[in-house]
């Protein structure tokens, strides 16, 4: 692509009356989609590598990187035609805390300027700084406390001549000021935002997000057409001894074929029953029975990733790469380790998940690198300050699972998963980790991560087509709850705090399947139970990858308040993990 560089056009800052001018041009420049944020339709073509071929529809590809305080914007700029006229603007998004939302210009970058004369495609660089952003929101809302930083949220709009119109908040035009973002502390300065009360988020994948961070010529890296999901799960986690492992096996599907067993554990409204897809079976289509008469587990083999200090495993931090046969296609999970505990074994965190084009680390690189708002891999960035998110993604632990699947249901609908899982682990680095080793986990949630959601985000916001004098009735209006809108809301650690907006909207689900989750750990366990590290990190620290270092796992495992009495105490590792 040649690189056609303008300098940049510094304007005076948005006064009140070019504000006013620009709005009344909301019926053609600022026209803009009712659903900004989730399942928009974008659409942007795969990029044009031809610079000497035009583009049937002009488009724009903005991306941001960091300067001292402030940003460079960069917008590469596909033409319809050559000597095309363009001008561009740098936007925001306003909520004012009750869910109506005015995209206002923050900058005039461009003025009607001309930078292809002799080919299809140019790249415009712009400099903007934190101060000159934040003074013009503030001459914008003189009543509020809003500001621009690191991670906020703007869009890139273009008009082109002739009234064709690409980015915005409609059109693939969503940048992220870059720096770096801590995501556990953002609880504090996200406060005001609205947070999601669903258990799970699905965003898909558009072609404006694989043209900034794909192969241009494979299109290799992230699924057109695929999602990007958060999720909170509510979990409980437990290690089981190896010499317990048929008798917990064979009693949990004993109740299963039993529906009054199961009364008398959860109560006349659950239901226990095995999910036999998860089984082999035979060319009959029936499921294949070990030795004992028990059903046999298809296995499920997982890749965990982390970087050469394994500061992931040492976190209690999960990075797996998935292939699902049933809805063949492959994803990335991601599982922070920042989580809360409520004291009775039910752990609440978050997992993420990513589609992909293949397997290979290298194609996500770039996205895993990236400030975009829906980059899953972001808070990597705080377990090392001198390591990128890809160099996490680098092949650690293999695991094979041989999982039995349990369904508790309520005749309300709740779904609680159980899932026996007997674990082989091997360490994938060269000359690193013992032999392979096995152990056995236990754990129910509230129906885990899907490899496709339904739960499609859609944006609840209105925005607002006001006259001018009415637009500025209500930016002073403004005062405390209002925030910068517009990002894609994804869960984060703050939505695991009791006090969140989703585990007070679930309460009653979580607290029912708290319930079911104690009622069978009981009667499974007993009281003398042990809370489960992820997999990954105890495999890690059982193959000595980790090192001393995983104090996750060995405080978990060595300082549990429920051990006392247990015949395994002194030699934990010995009763749970063996070659």
């Amino acid at each position: 692509m040649k690189n056609i560089k303008t300098k940049t056009i510094t304007f005076s800052l948005i006064k009140s009356s070019l504000l006013t001018g620009l709005l009344v041009l909301g019926a053609s420049a600022y026209a803009q989609s009712l659903n900004p944020w989730g399942a928009t339709s974008d659409p942007t073509p795969q990029i044009n590598l031809d610079p000497s071929k035009a583009v049937s529809r002009g488009y724009i590809v903005p991306s941001t990187s960091e300067i001292q305080n402030g940003a460079k914007i960069k917008v590469e700029i596909f033409h319809q035609q050559m000597n095309d006229p363009i001008s561009l603007w740098l936007q925001v998004a306003v909520n004012d805390g009750n869910g109506k939302v005015q995209i206002l210009p923050l900058k005039h970058l461009s003025d009607n300027t001309v930078t292809n004369p002799s080919n299809y495609q140019s790249i415009r660089e712009f400099d903007v700084t934190y101060d000159e952003l934040n003074k013009t929101l503030k001459d914008l809302f003189p009543n509020s406390n809003m500001k621009i930083e690191a991670g906020s949220p703007l869009y890139v709009y273009a008009h082109f001549n002739g009234g064709h119109q690409w980015g915005g908040v409609s059109r693939g035009g969503v940048v992220s000021m870059p720096g770096r973002v801590s995501r556990l502390a953002q609880g504090a300065s996200k406060a005001k935002s609205p947070r999601p009360t669903e258990l799970d988020l699905a965003f898909p994948i558009q072609q404006s997000v694989a043209n900034l961070y794909n192969d241009p010529q494979s299109n290799a890296g992230v699924k057109v057409g695929g999602q990007i999901r958060s999720r909170v799960e509510g979990e409980g986690k437990f290690q089981i001894p190896l010499e317990d492992f048929d008798k917990v096996r064979s009693e949990l599907i004993d109740i299963s074929k039993d529906p009054q067993k199961a009364k008398a554990i959860f109560g006349d409204e659950w239901t226990f029953t095995l999910e036999d897809r998860y089984m082999k079976r035979d060319g009959a289509g029936q499921i294949e029975l070990d030795s004992k008469g028990l059903p046999t587990p298809d296995p499920m083999v997982d890749t965990y990733y982390d970087n050469a200090t394994f500061d992931a495993a040492k976190n209690d931090e999960a990075i797996r790469y998935r292939w699902t046969e049933g809805n063949k296609t492959g994803s990335w999970n991601y599982k922070p380790g920042a989580k809360k505990t409520s004291g009775d074994g039910v752990v609440y965190r978050i997992e993420y998940g990513l589609d992909s084009t293949d397997d290979k680390p290298q194609t996500i690189s770039k996205f895993a690198d990236s400030d975009h708002p829906l980059n899953i891999f972001k808070s990597l960035k705080d377990l090392n300050a001198n390591a990128k998110p890809s160099d996490y993604l680098n092949p650690s632990v293999k695991v094979t699972d041989y999982r039995y699947k349990f369904k508790m249901k309520h005749n309300n609908g709740l779904i609680v998963e159980l899932s026996l899982d007997d674990v082989h682990a091997e360490s994938l680095r060269a000359n690193q980790g013992s032999s392979p080793i096995r152990y056995i986990q236990m754990e129910m949630d509230i129906d885990h991560l899907a490899t496709t959601s339904n739960n499609i985000s859609r944006a609840s916001s209105q925005l607002m087509h006001q006259t001018p004098d009415a637009t500025k009735t209500w930016r002073e209006a403004i005062i405390d709850k209002a925030f910068i809108d517009g990002r894609p809301v994804m869960h984060e650690i703050q939505d695991l705090d009791p006090t969140s907006s989703i585990r007070i909207q679930r309460k009653g689900e979580f607290d029912l399947a708290t319930e079911a989750i104690t009622k069978i750990r009981k009667k499974i366990i007993g009281d003398n139970w042990l809370p489960a590290p992820q997999k990954y990190a105890l495999a890690a620290h059982a193959l000595k990858l980790s090192g001393k270092g995983s104090s996750s796992v060995t405080d978990l495992l060595t300082k549990s308040g429920h051990l006392t009495g247990a015949p395994n105490c002194r030699d934990i590792f010995a009763a749970l993990i063996k070659p």
